[in-house]
């Protein structure tokens, strides 16, 4: 008896089916990411119109001085180097619990605030070492070449799942993720393209599009 072909799911469906899984299981967190990718695609629309207005007033700005200009390099180091590590950790923190969030909500669970607050506390130096290698990769790949950062987005897009899911260092997280999604960079890819198109749920599809496929990733790879 001769057994059925394995039919190829889309990776548009894929996606889709992680976006409608969180957004049936918890809606709170479905409505939040929506929240914030209103507030940040207007936030982003009101840096480029205030960009615009920062270029044409260059020139008669620009004149400064040797002194001055050391000044500034002194400020620089003292001041925006910690202020960047605390924004960094503010925002791994966050990522972390929106990540243990949806994660819960493609097991059909819905994670409260202190639990999901006490998951990623107990994670966040692996979640803090695993953003600044993947950051490290990413930012080497665009400088180098282009394409190799896009694909180093693409291959450590659902490291965050794999965080909470799997108890593993920073180091064999990050090898874990790329062995994961070796040869299956399409759906994150397109997850990517469409947060980036629909910014105004861009949230949304970031880690509805994981709550899809990272169980994908899973059942394809057997892990």
């Amino acid at each position: 008896m001769s057994s059925q072909p394995k039919v190829k799911e889309s990776r548009l469906q894929i996606i889709a089916d992680g976006i409608s899984k969180l957004f049936s299981t918890n809606k709170n967190l479905a409505w939040f990411l929506i929240i914030i990718s209103i507030i940040s695609a207007i936030q982003n629309l009101t840096y480029r119109t205030d960009y615009v207005d920062l270029e044409q007033n260059t020139e008669a700005s620009y004149n400064v001085g040797q002194s001055e200009a050391g000044w500034i390099a002194l400020f620089f180091v003292i001041f925006l180097i910690p202020f960047v590590l605390a924004m960094l950790a503010v925002f791994v923190f966050i990522h972390g619990m929106l990540s243990y969030a949806a994660l819960e909500a493609s097991r059909g669970r819905v994670a409260s605030i202190k639990q999901t607050f006490a998951a990623t506390k107990e994670k966040f130096w692996t979640l803090f070492g695993v953003g600044i290698i993947v950051f490290l990769k990413v930012l080497g790949g665009l400088i180098l070449f282009i394409v190799p950062g896009i694909r180093a987005m693409c291959r450590y897009y659902v490291i965050g799942f794999v965080v909470f899911d799997k108890n593993l260092p920073a180091d064999e997280t990050v090898k874990y993720t790329k062995k994961l999604t070796k040869g299956k960079l399409t759906a994150p890819f397109l997850a990517i393209i469409g947060s980036i198109i629909l910014s105004p749920v861009a949230y949304l599809i970031q880690y509805g599009s994981m709550a899809g496929i990272y169980p994908w990733l899973k059942k394809e790879s057997k892990a």
